[in-house]
């Protein structure tokens, strides 16, 4: 994405636009890499054949997805919820499952699918995908001291997204100043080339910083 030019108020809705249309996304490729790391380290404990109906459940929930029946994702989530509440795949059905809800609109149940894999989740790092979820849809309705709340104390693998999402609500608060603070301190987590690192240098030079390449 590039900034033509365009007067100050412009470029920052453009910005503001490019976060509500990728915010998903951007979480969905952290997802996708945490699944593969997880999954294997579950699929080499426990009983074989529970590994193995487990992943073949979340198989089918995926498609399901692409295929946008969600009335069945939501059974197989279910399932494995029931099931293999112990694997990593119950907390992803979960975190598969908040994202259609909030796609179809309904913020209340996709609240309630992140409460619900933050406390399936086996592993840390799952659980603060979640934690990170939730926090970014309080922030969409305006409830930004609650997710300020959540974002306290998170950082391991998702320090650059924490601080970056720390940011936004800051400058919905017309903490400009922090805001700067917070979109800075994301810089020194995420490497050169990622596309939120992009994103977090087009917020810091809408606010009147500019960042040297290199920094």
């Amino acid at each position: 994405m590039s900034l033509e030019q365009m007067d100050e108020y412009e470029r920052g809705e453009r910005v503001r636009r490019w976060v509500k249309d990728n915010a998903s996304s951007m979480l969905g490729g952290v997802s996708v890499g945490l699944l593969a790391f997880l999954g294997w380290q579950w699929y080499q404990q426990g009983q074989a054949q529970q590994k193995v109906d487990a992943a073949a459940q979340f198989a089918n929930l995926r498609e399901a997805v692409e295929v946008g029946n969600s009335s069945e994702a939501g059974e197989v989530a279910q399932g494995l919820a029931d099931r293999f509440a112990k694997s990593p795949y119950a907390a992803m059905a979960q975190l598969q499952m908040a994202q259609i809800h909030a796609e179809a609109g309904d913020i209340d149940a996709s609240l309630t699918a992140l409460q619900r894999a933050r406390s399936l989740s086996p592993e840390p790092l799952l659980a603060q995908l979640a934690e990170l979820r939730i926090a970014r849809l309080k922030y969409g309705r305006g409830e930004h001291d609650e997710a300020l709340t959540l974002l306290q104390g998170m950082s391991g693998g998702y320090a650059g997204l924490v601080a970056d999402l720390r940011g936004d609500i800051l400058r919905a608060q017309g903490r400009r100043d922090e805001a700067i603070d917070a979109y800075q301190d994301a810089l020194t987590h995420l490497q050169e080339g990622v596309q939120t690192r992009g994103l977090v240098e087009l917020k810091l030079a809408d606010l009147g910083v500019i960042v040297e390449r290199g920094s």
